[in-house]
């Protein structure tokens, strides 16, 4: 098992564990684990690091500017970037850290925080990813060449948004999910190895955010979330029909976590202010076709970092702050706060929480029953976020 850093111009491995474990499913690699939860499966990990930290095994500094994640196959490293400020750029390395090929997939968004923004999602034999302009890109990674692309704002009326598509589509068999935002087509779903459109839902006509649709299997009902400009969304994946909508108004920024779903729940986290925002817990009734508030946390910024829910608490940091919570899922109180490291990243896998820190501090923590509590530490040379 590995730990990936994207530097912004760089890609820094760490060795975790000697063996990197292959996945099963269709899906080789997607956003945030196979769930899009920030859950991962992988056992046998490290409990603990070296005093330095993990053994670097390599680092790739070709990358130039770009905000977007790795994806990581059994036999490949597939990360975005912009050597050249206008267009972006695929590449493919192997995992020792050589590069096996790339290859130009369009113009990049430039405007504001100039970079590659979507992370790709990786099949057996296709990749897919969503340029900062609005185009989806299919690629034949066996023959290392584009298949199909598609221009949400020519063929669907899409507006960009104004710091750039970051979205990772969604694939589920032969089906992609992606939002547009536009008012007709505001929520899509196409054929993965074609790009035709399937269905198109209206959704409450909103435009789209920064954020990436998310598939739950609810009492075997199948329910795609997304979240529009100021709303969150139940639709239905087999005719894209809206099953129910809740306002959640962002503050300034459009919202950028995905939502997540534990247990009958969907939970949510964005930037907060006064009377909006913050993080919402979204219980839905049995069929999954009706959904209500459970509670809100208008109290908590959580801007870009995303939150994770596990054994029943839900672990959040506050927005550019170094103060962190663990909340009761079903109420929404407070059970612990802590500080220690600033604002960042979590994952977890085998039991253990991974925090990348904005300051670029990697962290192995644990939950001691007064909030997460690191094991090991080590600090990288760059700032993740500034």
């Amino acid at each position: 098992y590995i730990i990936i850093i994207n530097t912004k111009t760089s890609l820094i491995i760490f060795l975790i564990l000697s063996v990197l474990h292959s996945c099963t499913t269709q899906i080789e690699s997607d956003w945030k684990g196979p769930h899009r939860n920030g859950k991962y499966p992988e056992t046998g990990l490290l409990k603990d690091w070296p005093e330095k930290g993990p053994d670097l095994l390599w680092q790739y500094d070709s990358l130039q500017m770009g905000h977007s994640s790795p994806a990581v196959t059994k036999d490949a490293v597939y990360v975005t970037g912009m050597p050249d400020s206008t267009t972006g750029i695929l590449f493919c390395l192997d995992l020792e850290g050589n590069l096996l090929w790339k290859d130009t997939y369009g113009e990049e968004y430039r405007i504001a925080y100039t970079g590659s923004r979507s992370t790709p999602v990786v099949t057996s034999r296709e990749l897919y990813l969503m340029s900062g302009a609005g185009e989806i890109i299919c690629y034949d990674i066996k023959k290392r060449k584009k298949k199909w692309t598609k221009h949400m704002v020519g063929a669907y009326g899409d507006s960009i948004p104004k710091y750039g598509h970051a979205q990772s589509v969604l694939i589920d068999g032969n089906k992609l999910y992606c939002v547009p935002g536009g008012d007709q087509f505001n929520v899509l779903c196409l054929h993965r190895k074609t790009g035709d459109l399937i269905w198109s839902s209206s959704g409450n006509g909103e435009t789209s955010t920064y954020s990436s649709p998310a598939l739950i299997n609810h009492n075997g009902h199948e329910i795609l979330l997304t979240v529009t400009n100021e709303s969150i969304l139940g639709i239905s994946t087999d005719s894209g029909n809206l099953l129910w909508s809740i306002p959640f108004k962002p503050l300034f920024v459009r919202h950028v976590n995905t939502p997540i779903y534990e247990k009958g729940t969907i939970f949510m986290a964005t930037d907060a202010y006064k009377n909006e925002g913050g993080i919402i817990a979204i219980a839905l009734n049995p069929e999954g076709n009706k959904a209500h508030i459970l509670w809100e946390r208008k109290d908590i910024r959580n801007l870009l970092n995303g939150i994770i829910v596990h054994e029943d608490l839900l672990y959040t940091p506050m927005y550019r702050k170094k103060d962190w919570q663990s909340l009761d899922v079903q109420t929404g109180q407070t059970v612990n706060t802590w500080e220690g490291y600033v604002d960042g990243t979590l994952t977890i896998a085998d039991s253990l929480f991974y925090v990348l820190a904005n300051d670029g501090k990697v962290l192995l923590c644990e939950d001691t029953g007064t909030g997460l509590q690191a094991i090991s530490s080590f600090q990288l040379d760059i700032s993740i976020y500034n």
